[in-house]
């Protein structure tokens, strides 16, 4: 379901698609989050750029996919995208954001190396006051906003040096490289984290005492409170503040069966109803339980 036209290629799969998938979503299927034109790299040429760190280095695909920085592994991830429902959200506000359905999320087994051994190969293995934060960029001039047109984004260095955080580096998607719509052939990978605060196209990486200062970090995925709308935000340098910044997903769900606006008539041969659905959540946090009205959310039962 293309949502924003030709032109960027936003799209999720039809809901029923989604669900026949099962737990692993091809890369056929997945959700795409794109704000311009997928650049064409190839992993022959393709270096990425890494800066403040001890050892200053470009690095070729085939160095990081040797094994020789870091183990590579591979880790199941849910990927969302922050506006996931909010066709849903702009029927009751309109936000500045399009409308995205409830299949904006998919979940792939992705293989790369831990930023956190990348780092330690480099010098660095803990923070200091130079080491703070780590940025990302994908490729110069790719988009229209920003100083330099790229997207960016930055993560705190006890976060990228966390092992257990399973930040990637990944080149790989259900075992196969990664195509261009999923950020070929090298992108971000943060477990737990909105789609916005990952970078595809991955071309160099920074490592600062400041965090990113990309239009998109600013601009892109953030709750503001219901009183402040775009223009005020933008007045009031309301962007800018980090408490509204959006890392981790938030706690969702979604309804796979029954259908959206689908009937089940009592009495006939079909004495029972299927009810499923998928549920989130990031930081770390667990689903614990799912909770299901058969009243318009009068009352609530354990599904």
């Amino acid at each position: 379901v293309r949502l924003t036209g030709r032109h960027p290629f936003n799209t999720e799969p039809p809901l029923k698609v989604l669900q026949d998938a099962g737990w692993i979503t091809p890369p056929s299927i997945h959700v795409v989050r794109n704000h311009g034109a997928v650049p064409k790299l190839s992993w022959a040429d393709h270096k990425l750029k890494i800066t403040g760190v001890p050892r200053p280095c470009e690095v070729s695909m085939d160095e990081l996919a040797s094994g020789k920085l870091g183990e590579i592994a591979s880790i199941p991830v849910t990927f969302i995208c922050a506006g996931n429902r909010r066709k849903e959200q702009n029927m009751t506000k309109k936000t500045v954001g399009f409308n995205w359905g409830c299949a904006a999320v998919g979940n792939s087994v992705w293989t790369g190396i831990r930023l956190s051994d990348l780092l330690k190969s480099l010098g660095i293995t803990k923070p200091s006051k130079e080491h703070r934060f780590v940025h990302f960029h994908g490729p110069l001039a790719e988009l229209p906003q920003g100083k330099d047109g790229s997207y960016g984004t930055s993560i705190d260095i006890g976060w990228a040096l966390d092992r257990e955080r399973d930040v990637l580096l990944a080149f790989k998607q259900n075992g196969e490289l990664l195509t261009p719509d999923h950020g070929a052939p090298l992108r971000t990978l943060l477990p737990g984290c909105i789609g916005g605060r990952m970078i595809k196209w991955l071309c160099s990486m920074h490592v600062s005492d400041k965090p990113s200062d990309s239009h998109y970090h600013f601009f892109d995925n953030r709750v503001l409170p219901p009183h402040v709308d775009a223009e005020r935000a933008t007045a009031e340098g309301w962007w800018y503040k980090p408490e509204y910044i959006i890392n981790h997903m938030n706690i969702n769900s979604a309804m796979f069966e029954p259908r959206h606006n689908s009937t089940f008539p009592t009495g006939g041969k079909h004495k029972t109803l299927k009810v499923c659905g998928y549920a989130y959540t990031g930081g770390g946090n667990m689903i614990i339980r799912a909770e299901i009205s058969l009243d318009s959310g009068k009352s609530w039962e354990i599904a």
